[in-house]
């Protein structure tokens, strides 16, 4: 840019410039619209004239943010004050007219922006929101709703991809919060619509606006911190929509899949696509556009795009992946990774470093990817001698990410760290990990640092904090573990399945100790209440209930088998000290001689001073059952069965004959004679807690009442019943 020998003022020639700009806005005014391709009057012609020679002392204002202050003043005059003029459109396009709009172009080309945006965040920052300020003006608003002038709308297209692009720029220099966009949804989500309305449309004017669009906005979801406000556009609803039309181009595939990626990394990006059925719709994408047996590079990118959104889709119990299947994509990601890796910024092309370890997170619950990635995967350009060797390093690059206010590096350390701990699971790689010196001390470091230096991170629900995975790492190591306390039998195979009691109960059967997670949907199953009776009620073993939810309490027929203090909650005191409390009261049990177990005490039922009826209500119904043997009410059945051997529709009948009340049978939903038998031992410390519960679920579901003596009837029933069960059994089963 041309200096001035002499002292120019910035703030004269920006009134001079405002100045001639409303000079012509009036003049236009002054004359009756011109639509008819009628002469352009010569007083309007002078006042181009003006504004062009105002717009050349631009050139004089050596400061680039001041000019770029100026230009983005130009830019609101123009499209607030001119492009509205739709009743003087022929002056609008005209050549002469067109000239302002060239001339404000050619200054805005030679200021250097990414340096100002560079030195000055804060006012980078400001300029992004001021465009947002453009983007919502009448003229912008009308132009997306496709209701501007045919005769201008290409010029306003031009325009708004010029801001769209100069915004991208920006976005790469500042820090997003996560409320940023609380006043701009209205106007993304409008870009959304704009997009949608016009994907079919073959005007090359309109097919860039929409890839600029679409670059611009999966830049913007680029920031995952912005994706919870994002998601109040309707992002979700119009990504999946686009991904399911049949032969849309190329380059809008490729921009819907990218920002259906970027909607993923975000946890409520996941549960949203999730909750709007992505999983099928991505595969059927692939069944449609991305055929594997043809070896298309122009698909490659998308490829990689969409494998990495289907792994953060994916809940790990759900992903049936195999290295065979994803080598190639494998091969990409953990390319991705070395070549971000090797970058000051740790960005290469469109991605950051963090990208690639999120998704092999959720890969590397698969033994077979994770050893593949380690041993096998094709990388090049990798500066140390093992895959080991490459994460421990990244690392010791990124240990103090926690002290910073940078969310990228905070999450690419809590990747890294939860990548480390998994392989840390396999023996081959554990001597590997042990020999590097510098890698242990940092991972002590983060596992003993108390974290008062440490911002507040934002832990995604698949990953471990660093804290927590520094630990695990350790003790995977046996460097917090120098001798291995008892042995642990983990039910990771069969944890999900639904009836496998057999296995279950044996297991129960071999253990010294049972520890059993404890939470709300816990409590309300029927086959972990099996599994509780049978282990404290029945075989008398030790049980320690493990709370996970903070705030949790048991009630009912699991709260009355805790006892006192013997039980474990997460989440109240830090992880390792209620480790160390778990581990304490396990050595209490085994330091404990082992000692008969305590012969059973009946049924004891206390009188209750508001229903003196109680006591001889269940006297009446115990005596009347334990009359002479020939005065004992018989119920005939077709079989012999021992009761632990009784079906379903035995103990329906065993039900009506002991005119036990039907809603009862209806919420026991006892199954077998077993399940009967261990409910009766679970009454016997306390039945009056459980009539307390069982009467509150009837009031709820029945919306009627559930007296105590109908209650005790149950009770005296199954006593009954459990004499019955030591006696021999006959060719004819008395059910009391």
């Amino acid at each position: 840019m041309s200096k001035s020998s002499k002292t120019v003022d910035p703030n004269q020639i920006s009134r001079d410039l405002f100045t001639t700009l409303t000079n012509l806005h009036q003049e236009i005014l002054k004359h009756e619209s011109n639509t008819n391709n009628n002469p352009i009057d010569p007083k309007i012609l002078s006042c181009i004239e003006s504004v062009l020679t105002s717009l050349k002392s631009l050139r004089y204002i050596e400061s680039p943010k001041t000019l770029s202050d100026i230009i983005h003043t130009i830019w609101k005059i123009y499209i607030t004050d001119f492009l509205s003029l739709i009743e003087y459109v022929n002056i609008l396009v005209s050549d002469q007219f067109q000239q302002i709009f060239n001339c404000v172009m050619k200054v805005y080309a030679t200021i250097n922006f990414q340096s100002i945006f560079r030195d000055d965040t804060l006012y980078a920052r400001d300029k992004f929101f001021r465009i947002f300020e453009l983007l919502s003006l009448p003229s912008i608003i009308n132009f997306l709703k496709n209701q501007s002038n045919n005769e201008i709308m290409s010029h306003i297209a031009n325009i708004l991809r010029m801001l769209l692009l100069q915004m991208q720029n920006i976005e790469e220099e500042i820090c997003f919060k996560k409320d940023d966009l609380l006043n701009q949804e209205s106007i993304i989500q409008l870009l959304f619509e704009y997009v949608d309305m016009n994907l079919i449309e073959t005007n090359n004017d309109i097919q860039l606006t929409i890839i600029e669009i679409l670059e611009f906005i999966w830049t913007l979801v680029d920031n995952t911190i912005l994706i919870p406000q994002l998601l109040n556009t309707n992002c979700v609803s119009f990504t999946l929509k686009w991904i399911n039309m049949c032969e849309l181009p190329f380059a809008i595939q490729r921009a819907s899949i990218r920002l259906l990626y970027n909607i993923a990394r975000h946890e409520k990006g996941c549960n949203a696509l999730n909750g709007a059925d992505a999983l099928r719709l991505l595969k059927e994408f692939k069944q449609r556009t991305l055929d594997t047996t043809i070896n298309d590079t122009t698909y490659e990118d998308i490829r990689l795009l969409f494998s990495m959104a289907l792994a953060l889709l994916t809940e790990p119990k759900e992903s049936k992946s195999d290295a065979k299947s994803l080598g190639k994509v494998l091969d990409q990601l953990m390319q991705m990774t070395v070549n971000t890796a090797q970058k000051k910024n740790h960005k290469y092309g469109d991605f950051d470093i963090s990208e690639p370890l999120v998704v092999f997170i959720k890969l590397f619950i698969h033994d077979d990817i994770l050893h593949y990635c380690i041993k096998e995967s094709q990388v090049k350009n990798m500066k140390v001698s093992s895959k080991i060797v490459f994460f421990c390093d990244l690392v010791m690059q990124f240990r103090g990410a926690l002290a910073k206010d940078d969310e990228l590096d905070q999450l690419t350390l809590t990747a890294l760290m939860n990548i480390i701990w998994s392989i840390s699971f396999h023996d081959e790689y554990i001597d590997e990990l042990k020999s590097n010196g510098k890698f242990l001390i940092t991972i002590k470091s983060l596992a003993n640092d108390d974290g008062e230096a440490w911002v507040e991170q934002y832990v995604p629900k698949h990953m471990s904090s660093v804290k927590k995975a520094a630990a695990g790492i350790l003790w995977n190591l046996d460097e917090n573990n120098p001798e291995n306390l008892f042995d642990i039998w983990v039910d990771f195979a069969y944890c999900h399945t639904e009836d496998l009691w057999e296995e279950i109960g044996q297991a129960i059967e071999k253990s010294d100790i049972i520890l059993f997670l404890m939470t709300k949907d816990y409590q309300n199953s029927k086959s972990c209440r099996q599994e509780v009776m049978y282990t404290k009620d029945s075989l008398k073993k030790k049980f320690i209930p493990v709370y996970v939810a903070r705030d949790f309490v048991a009630s009912g027929w699991l709260g009355v088998r805790i006892v006192g203090p013997q039980y474990i909650r997460f989440g109240k005191k830090p992880f390792e000290a209620t480790i160390k409390d778990l581990i304490k009261l396990i050595f209490e049990d085994k330091s404990e001689k082992n000692s008969k177990n305590k012969d059973s005490k009946p049924v004891e039922i206390k009188p209750n001073e508001n229903d003196k009826s109680n006591q001889e209500l269940l006297k009446d119904d115990h005596e009347k059952s334990n009359q002479s043997n020939g005065e004992i009410t018989q119920v005939s059945v077709r079989n012999s069965k021992s009761i632990k051997k009784w079906n379903s529709k035995d103990i329906i009948d065993w039900f009506d004959a002991n005119k036990i009340r039907h809603e009862l049978k209806e919420i026991y939903d006892f199954q077998c004679g077993t399940e009967l038998l261990l409910y009766g031992q679970c009454l016997r410390p306390d039945w009056q807690s459980e009539y307390l519960d069982i009467r509150e679920q009837f009031s709820k579901r029945y919306n009627t009442p559930l007296y105590r003596n109908e209650f005790v009837r149950l009770v005296t029933s199954i006593n009954q019943l459990e004499e019955l069960q030591t006696k021999p059994v006959s060719s004819t089963c008395t059910i009391l």
